[in-house]
C-alpha cells in the first residue's frame, strides 16, 4: 500500500477540570509503563464530537512533511505520536474543514486520524486502544490538550467522570442538535495548562459547575451552555472582551453562548446575526469516532 486514509471527527468542549500527573515520567519508564501512567490523566468534564472531520493521508515518503489545508506545518503532537509506530520518514496531509487552534480538537484529532492511517500504510497489529492512549499522551506531553482523545473515541455528547482512556462517562441525549460557532481568533491552549494558578481557580469552578450539571436529569443543549458560561466567567480561564460583547448580542436575539474551552470562539444554540466579518460555523452533534 503506497497510501493510507483515516478521519476522525472534531470535537467541542463545554467545562473541564485538569487531572494532571504530579511528575514527568515521559523518560524514565517502559513505553508500555508511560501509556498506563498517562491513561489515567487527563480530564473530566463535558465535550461533544460533531459531524465535521479531519482527513489525514499518509505516505513514505523522502523525509518528514506535514501539511495542514495544504501548508506545511509543525504539529509536534503528531509527531510525538507518529514516533511510536513508524520510523519510515513519512509524508502527512491533513484535510479539516474547521482552523486549529480555535477550540474544535483538531489537535487530538489529526493525531488519531495520523495514527489510524499509518496502522493501515504498514498493516500493523496495535490495537485501537493502544493508538488512542499514544495520541492521549501526545497531547498531554504537548500540552495541546487533556480530554479530547477520550471524547474523540467515544463520540456523542458526554459529561466525563473519569479522567483518561478509557472514560467514565454520562452520555446526554443530544445527537443532531445544532450549534453555531463564531470564530474570533486562535487560541494556544498550552498557555492556559501551564498556569498553575489559573488550573486551580478552573477545577475549583468546574466542580461546581459539573455538579449542577449532574443534579439535572436530562439537561438541555442550552441550560449546558449557560452552565458553561457561568464556568467560563467565574474561573476567567482567558479574557475576550470582544467575545463578551459578542455573547450578549446573541442573548439579546435569543440565544445561549459560551466561548470554547479552550478558544477565541463563541458556541452557541440559534444561528447568530451578526456583520459579515465574523466566520460562522454549523455544526451538528454526532456519534460518530475515529475510523
Amino acid at each position: 500500500m503506497k497510501k493510507a486514509k483515516a478521519t476522525c471527527p472534531s470535537s467541542l468542549s463545554f467545562i473541564f477540570k485538569a487531572i494532571l500527573p504530579k511528575e514527568n515520567k515521559i523518560r524514565q519508564i517502559s513505553i508500555s509503563d508511560l501509556l498506563t501512567y498517562y491513561s489515567r490523566y487527563g480530564s473530566v468534564g463535558v465535550g461533544c464530537t460533531i459531524d465535521k472531520k479531519v482527513t489525514v493521508e499518509v505516505s513514505r515518503s523522502q523525509t518528514n512533511r506535514l501539511t495542514f489545508n495544504g501548508e506545511k506545518l509543525n504539529l509536534p503532537t503528531v509527531w510525538r505520536a507518529v514516533s511510536f509506530l513508524a520510523k519510515d520518514q513519512l509524508e502527512i496531509n491533513i484535510s479539516s474543514p474547521l482552523p486549529l487552534g480555535c477550540g474544535f480538537g483538531i489537535s487530538g484529532a489529526a493525531t488519531l486520524a495520523s495514527l489510524w492511517a499509518i496502522r493501515r500504510l504498514f498493516n500493523l497489529k496495535e490495537s485501537s486502544e493502544k493508538l488512542a492512549l499514544i495520541s492521549h499522551f501526545a497531547e498531554i506531553a504537548e500540552k495541546t490538550g487533556l480530554g479530547t482523545v477520550a471524547t474523540q473515541i467515544t463520540g456523542g455528547f458526554l459529561v466525563k467522570k473519569k479522567a483518561g482512556i478509557p472514560p467514565r462517562f454520562r452520555e446526554l441525549p443530544l445527537l443532531g442538535e445544532k450549534i453555531y460557532a463564531v470564530k474570533l481568533r486562535p487560541m494556544a491552549t498550552a498557555k492556559v495548562l501551564e498556569d498553575k494558578r489559573k488550573l486551580s481557580d478552573i477545577n475549583y469552578y468546574a466542580d461546581a459547575a459539573l455538579t449542577k450539571i449532574n443534579s439535572i436529569k436530562n439537561p438541555t443543549l442550552k441550560e449546558i451552555i449557560n452552565i458553561s458560561y457561568e464556568f467560563y466567567r467565574k474561573s476567567k480561564i482567558f479574557d475576550s472582551k470582544k467575545g463578551e460583547q459578542l455573547i450578549k448580542v446573541i442573548t439579546k436575539q435569543g440565544g445561549s453562548a459560551t466561548m470554547a474551552i479552550i478558544g477565541e470562539v463563541i458556541f452557541c444554540n440559534v444561528e447568530p446575526i451578526l456583520s459579515d466579518s465574523y466566520k460562522i460555523y454549523e455544526l451538528t452533534i454526532s456519534k460518530d469516532t475515529v475510523s
